[in-house]
């Protein structure tokens, strides 16, 4: 069948030196060990950040409109923190 084509255009063990092409699905293994490598990191630092703050993350105030809005929580709490506000009940 491959007979008539010439060597450059077969993709059998004898065009290749002998190692063979493989097949396209042999890639998954080795693809899958490094997502897994790289994603492992990225979570890790998510989990170990909760774990060291207590789950709660940090809220930053980079612009003067931010920092009004921490003040506001921060009045409207009963424990004088901006993560613990109650709602609508604490405003008078």
């Amino acid at each position: 069948m491959l007979s008539g084509l010439p060597a450059a255009h077969r993709w059998d063990e004898e065009s290749v030196g002998g190692c063979g092409v493989g097949m396209w699905y042999e890639i998954l293994p080795g693809f899958g060990l490094m997502a897994i490598c790289l994603t492992i990191p990225g979570l890790s630092t998510i989990y170990i950040h909760r774990w060291t703050t207590g789950g709660k993350e940090k809220r930053t105030a980079r612009l003067p409109y931010h920092w009004s809005l921490l003040e506001r929580d921060r009045r409207v709490s009963d424990c004088k923190t901006y993560y613990k506000s109650k709602g609508l009940e604490n405003i008078d």
